[in-house]
């Protein structure tokens, strides 16, 4: 699975080697926190709360660092790239993982909880497609109107 496996603190450097196309690696920052089903990261074994610290050999300290380097890599003739991810020490990883999970769940009610209010808002906006609703309802005209008043 790796090609080097230096200690780190507590931690683990793991470099993994990928060839060209997607990663199939989702990060916030420099944070793992998702990759696709049968993927690069995934048969590369990429887990949640991993973090990358290398880019062909480059160290990676920032969200900007890595989004240099990613650009880079697209753009690179090269067929392979090395990236170095910090593995959390062992005691810790299910809390960290467990803590990503919670946020991406969040995230996910927050982003839903959003599109409601948009959906909402066009409903208010526009009182035809209300109607329209509550006609596929099977609401009276009556009924209709005393909801609309």
């Amino acid at each position: 699975m790796s090609d080097s496996l230096d200690q780190l603190d507590d931690g683990k450097i793991v470099t993994l080697k990928f060839g060209t196309g997607p990663l199939g690696i989702a990060f916030r920052d420099r944070l793992v926190y998702n990759t696709q089903p049968g993927s690069q990261g995934q048969r590369q074994g990429v887990k949640i709360g991993w973090q990358i610290a290398s880019v062909n050999d480059e160290a990676i300290t920032s969200h900007s660092d890595l989004d240099r380097a990613m650009k880079k890599r697209l753009l690179s003739k090269e067929r392979i790239t090395r990236i170095g991810f910090l593995v959390p020490p062992a005691r810790i990883y299910p809390l960290m993982k467990q803590r990503i999970e919670m946020d991406m769940k969040e995230n996910k009610f927050r982003a839903e909880e959003e599109n409601f209010k948009m959906a909402l808002h066009g409903l208010i906006e526009n009182p035809v497609r209300i109607k329209a609703i509550m006609s596929r309802q099977g609401l009276s005209p009556e009924k209709q109107q005393e909801i609309m008043a």
